[in-house]
């Protein structure tokens, strides 16, 4: 039998998913106030009425904050994502706070037009210091740093609860330090009120005056303690001592101060003053400092972004409980941005900011037990996890428990319940959830096909900036699936995704220049677009990348690099690229011959349905080459692929039914395949059939038929039919 296995070939067009991180905007000055505060808690809504000429879209963050009276020093309150613009009214999600969001609180957005590093799915609100200066809140004080309770603190300070404010600062003198006060004292209550973030102690102290005295109930080394501060009001050179003080080295002072040039940080100046003194505030054991400095070095903003200095400082915080530190280091490990990559340590950092409610950690640490990435696999608790990530106002935490209902993945399939998840975040135009939503209508999962309602899907993320809608979209127009097939436009949507470094757009754009379809072919620009795609991770452009290289369609040809890239797809899991890598390590194309390992990666794309693979997998047991010679595995294996219409496969069929090889002989059975193939264009098989006719084997034996046979098969190139023909005295090259 003549295997006549299928080469290298382009595979076909196709799109793979990816997430997509939002993009950061450039920082403004406030350009708006709290019209309609929500209760502060994660995924609550406010209302934020806009300056005029200010105009943000949906999905800008947003910082909720105020201005300390007398040193001008910010306090964050919250952070929000922009959900709905109607006119001058703005309505925003609520990320994170640390306090309660009152009329009149100014909005900008946040960011400070850098760029940022990649985020996992769910993405991440700019963190929120995790204490503040009570002073540089209101006219009197108690003269005391403070931050919520974490975790950490909870244990550490043999808590019953995870409750109240740590008291971190004292201000010597002032009027907590002068009631006794103490470091790592835990207040519970102030005038019989609860006080578990910041905004709610200072609402309190605000509504006192100087002379007042007021009741502090708190937890000290476990024990209950009531003692009674007199309110003073802050000195009036009270920016200058906390400057001495910062310098003195109090690190609660070098925080605020630190705050004070963040506030300004347009300026060079303020931003490098900003992190010298966060830097200072760290060293001298202040978390929150800690964390706006590792933040500052992971994003760049006011230092050279340095991940190893990122890591180091969001170690510390983490170490202390900041819940957004944790998750961020599980980022970074899960990445390998510093660290490693070590997908169980990711996991434990993300457990432990979870635990703490940030709906982001919840997402990835679903995303792990979703594909086993450092725990074992299990797509129900991965669900469980995507639903609370949802409940706490996480969108892509919503998106993925939306595909896990559509596909029955983790949960019971119900595509009703998938449906109405993918509204709840496109209500807050959050385009994954457009383009999952796209797919469902366009592959008809759950619901009946309608291309129609894809294109509209993706269309309305492709107009929001979506490379990914863009991409699907772009798809629609280049097969006319719901539109007009538009090559052109389809070209113009992916040279927009793929700009963006969308990798299946880049691999789309890539084919569309290989092509000529919808762009004058030009294999350079073809290959510029594969390579871009490649190098990111797309194992379809690595295909078709390793193709061109292995043909040397655009430079010589270069068979050691094409099966590098083979190689990689095949360990994705890229049935095209198994097969390919397969076929490089059978004929030892560019790399040592090793036919064993090339018949191991034939089986996975074989068992997986690739008739390619299973040509060649028959064509192994045929040969006894890399395995043992099986025929009755090569006609099983050829008939695999014969029933999928594969022409080779048809072909070898009919030859092994013809010499009894693997299976009983029958010539008229075995006639039958050989005209399936041949009349799809096999030589091979009409040379068989020119056979069959000369020694009448299941047809009478008719010479001028076997001739005409063979002459057809040497006019398609088959060396073994001119040699026939010869054998019966005609010329083929008559």
């Amino acid at each position: 039998m003549r295997c006549d296995v299928r080469g290298f070939r382009l595979a076909a067009l196709g799109l793979t998913m990816c997430f997509l991180t939002p993009a950061v905007l450039d920082a403004a000055q406030p350009w708006g106030t709290v019209a309609k505060p929500g209760d502060s808690a994660v995924g609550s809504n406010v209302v934020i009425t806009l300056d005029a000429g200010q105009r943000p879209q949906a999905g800008d963050q947003l910082q909720i904050y105020f201005v300390v009276p007398g040193i001008e020093v910010e306090a964050e309150v919250a952070t929000a994502r922009v959900t709905q613009v109607d006119g001058n009214q703005v309505t925003a999600q609520v990320l994170s706070a640390s306090g309660k969001i009152a009329v009149g609180h100014p909005v900008r957005r946040s960011g400070g037009g850098i760029v940022q590093a990649p985020e996992p799915p769910g993405g991440a609100a700019a963190p929120v210091s995790p204490g503040a200066s009570e002073e540089s809140t209101s006219k009197p004080h108690l003269g005391l740093a403070i931050r919520p309770v974490n975790t950490v603190d909870a244990k550490r300070l043999k808590l019953k609860e995870q409750a109240g404010l740590v008291v971190e600062g004292i201000w010597p003198g002032r009027p907590g330090g002068a009631a006794g006060i103490q470091l790592d004292d835990v207040i519970l209550k102030l005038n019989l009120e609860p006080v578990n973030q910041v905004p709610e102690l200072i609402a309190i102290v605000q509504k006192g005056v100087a002379g007042e005295r007021m009741v502090v109930e708190l937890v000290r080394e476990g024990q209950p303690q009531t003692v009674t501060v007199r309110l003073e009001n802050k000195p009036d050179d009270l920016q200058n001592q906390i400057r001495r003080m910062a310098e003195e080295g109090q690190g609660w002072a070098q925080h605020v101060l630190a705050h004070t040039h963040w506030k300004n940080r347009q300026s060079r100046r303020d931003r490098v003053e900003a992190a010298k003194w966060f830097l200072k505030a760290a060293e001298s054991g202040y978390p929150g400092s800690m964390e706006m400095l590792a933040s500052m070095y992971f994003e760049g903003r006011g230092v050279d972004q340095d991940y190893k200095e990122a890591s180091r400082w969001y170690l510390e915080a983490a170490r202390r409980g900041l819940a957004f530190s944790q998750y961020r280091l599980g980022y970074i490990i899960s990445e390998g941005l510093y660290y490693a990559r070590d997908d169980a340590q990711a996991a434990r950092w993300y457990r432990k900011a979870a635990d703490q409610g940030h709906a982001n950690s919840w997402t990835s640490l679903g995303l792990l037990y979703e594909h086993g990435r450092g725990v074992e696999q299990d797509v129900r608790k991965a669900a469980d996890m995507y639903r609370r990530a949802s409940e706490l106002g996480d969108l892509w935490g919503t998106t993925n428990l939306a595909t896990f209902y559509r596909d029955g993945k983790g949960v019971d399939k119900n595509p009703t319940r998938a449906i109405e998840l993918f509204g709840q975040a496109i209500q807050k135009k959050f385009t994954p959830a457009m383009t999952r939503l796209g797919l469902m209508y366009e592959h008809g999962t759950g619901v009946k096909q309608d291309f129609a309602q894809a294109v509209r899907w993706y269309r309305q993320a492709a107009e929001l900036g979506s490379a990914e809608g863009q991409a699907f979209l772009g798809t629609m127009f280049g097969h006319g699936r719901g539109v007009p097939k538009n090559p052109k436009l389809a070209v113009k949507l992916y040279r927009q995704a793929a700009k963006a470094g969308h990798m299946a757009a880049q691999n789309n754009l890539g084919w569309a220049y290989q092509s000529g379809d919808g762009v004058a072919k030009d294999h350079h620009q073809a290959n510029r677009w594969f390579r871009k795609s490649a190098e990111a991770g797309n194992a379809q452009a690595q295909v078709n990348l390793g193709i061109n290289l292995h043909n040397g369609w655009v430079a010589d040809k270069d068979l050691k690099e094409a099966s590098r890239w083979f190689q990689k797809a095949a360990e994705q899991g890229h049935v095209h690229g198994e097969n390919n890598y397969g076929l490089a390590l059978l004929n030892g194309s560019g790399i040592p011959k090793n036919p064993t390992e090339a018949v191991r990666w034939f089986r996975k794309a074989a068992d997986r349905g690739l008739a390619d693979a299973q040509v060649n997998l028959a064509g192994a047991y045929y040969e006894g080459n890399g395995v043992a010679k099986n025929y009755r595995q090569a006609y099983e294996w050829s008939m695999k692929a014969a029933k999928q219409g594969h022409v080779t496969g048809e072909m070898n069929v009919g030859i092994l039914i013809s010499e009894g090889q693997g299976v009983g002989k029958n010539y008229q059975i075995a006639m039958q395949w050989l005209r399936r193939a041949a009349d799809k264009g096999s030589a091979g098989a009409q040379n068989s059939i020119g056979w069959m006719y000369q020694n009448g084997h299941g047809v009478p034996k008719d010479r001028q038929e076997a001739i005409a046979w063979y002459l057809m098969a040497a006019e398609n190139g088959n060396e073994t039919a001119k040699q026939n023909l010869r054998n019966l005295g005609v010329d083929p090259d008559r």
